[in-house]
């Protein structure tokens, strides 16, 4: 029989626990989860494809140099933020803001006020591997 410590206080010795009390689900996909009907859930899934399908479009509109360096990018009232992978490609994202600001604006059909750039690195095995080979 499975059993459940008890908090640790003097009164108290462990305690049995009642199968008929403990509720036990089966595992579920993230997929399957935000395909629920949960409304809290798909919300999340609509706002995860907005931010995919934002990212896409700054992407077109990116010079190709800086496209790989490009990791996530969200929009809030009118700003547009961007996350780049490093603090190098973040300065060079800044000198971009004026021709993005109306292109972006363009393919999103609303004006973009404001651009703003940060550094989001991106943590990866192969960089990983990479620093363990030079030690």
């Amino acid at each position: 029989m499975l059993k459940v410590a008890a908090q640790h206080n003097k009164t108290g010795p462990e305690l049995p626990l009642n199968p008929q009390v403990i509720a036990v689900h089966k595992p579920r996909s993230v997929a399957d989860l935000l395909q629920s009907s949960s409304p809290r859930l798909a919300h999340l899934g609509t706002r995860a494809r907005a931010t995919a399908s934002l990212r896409d479009e700054v992407l077109e509109v990116l010079p190709d140099r800086l496209k790989s360096h490009l990791a996530h990018a969200s929009e809030r009232q009118g700003e547009l933020t961007l996350w780049v992978d490093s603090g190098a490609y973040c300065a060079r994202m800044r000198f971009e803001i004026p021709n993005l600001r109306e292109a972006v604006g363009a393919r999103l059909g609303r004006p973009v006020q404001r651009i703003r750039v940060r550094v989001q690195p991106r943590a990866t095995a192969a960089r990983a591997q990479a620093s363990e080979a030079k030690s």
